[in-house]
């Protein structure tokens, strides 16, 4: 019995060990296994972060968009303001430029109109304005029109036909011939002359044949009839001639 048992020992401390070892071979294979996944892990998330420097997003920083939105509305307002002041001035040239042209021009005797009421050819016609400034319209009588823009007769016109005779009458006045315009003094041929559309202080000189040798050719004096009375301007010789205008060419002294 002795014996048997002594020999049993060993192989037990045998069977133990293959026992361990199995288990050591096993357990670091696991750790082997495991080292290389986190070691992946690690190489996947350096090339991640990797890419990430080298694309980095724009940075959002609040001072510099806030300074970008006030230069841009700086800019836009800027961009907004330019147009209207140029657009201020540009009405300003033009309601100027209206005060010596026909779109202000106040009717006078000579003045030859044609009046249109549309759908009623026995109240259109054409008409003059006699000298003392009205004219003779059927069913109306006399009207006023001395001292009227050809826009204001026109109204006139057509409120007092719908007051009277028809509703809401459609009236059209136009200018076929302007009453002529006089210029005297240092031209040649002095007198009175039919005013043409564009009519400037240097054409109607060359209408009346020009300077005189004793001319002063600028500026030169207009007298000019207007709703305040008679008006005496110095113009240059590119400036408008209006109908009716009287046109002083004045003597130099030396």
């Amino acid at each position: 019995m002795f014996s048997i048992s002594r020999l049993s020992v060993p192989g037990r401390a045998l069977a133990h060990l293959d026992k361990s070892a199995v288990f050591w071979r096993n357990f670091k294979a696991v750790l082997i296994s495991k080292t290389n996944l986190v070691s992946h892990l690690l190489v996947v998330s350096v090339v991640a972060t990797g890419c990430e420097t080298a694309n980095p997003p724009p940075a959002k920083d609040s001072s510099s968009l806030a300074v970008a939105t006030s230069q841009s509305k700086m800019a836009e307002g800027t961009t907004n303001t330019a147009p209207k002041s140029s657009s201020v001035s540009t009405l300003k040239t033009s309601s100027k430029k209206k005060l010596g042209s026909l779109a202000a021009y106040r009717l006078g005797p000579g003045d030859r109109l044609k009046v249109t009421v549309f759908d009623h050819p026995r109240n259109s016609g054409e008409f003059e304005v006699d000298s003392l400034g009205s004219i003779a319209f059927p069913f109306l009588g006399r009207i006023e029109a001395r001292g009227k823009t050809v826009a204001g007769f026109q109204e006139i016109v057509r409120t007092q036909l719908d007051q009277k005779f028809i509703v809401n009458p459609r009236v059209s006045v136009e200018v076929l011939n302007y009453r002529p315009f006089y210029i005297y003094g240092e031209v040649n041929r002095a007198g009175s002359y039919p005013y043409v559309i564009g009519l400037t202080v240097r054409r109607a000189v060359a209408i009346a044949g020009g300077f005189t040798r004793r001319a002063r050719q600028s500026p030169v004096s207009l007298v000019r009839e207007s709703v305040d009375g008679v008006t005496t301007l110095e113009k240059r010789l590119d400036q408008p001639v209006l109908p009716g205008d009287i046109v002083e060419i004045q003597r130099r002294l030396f």
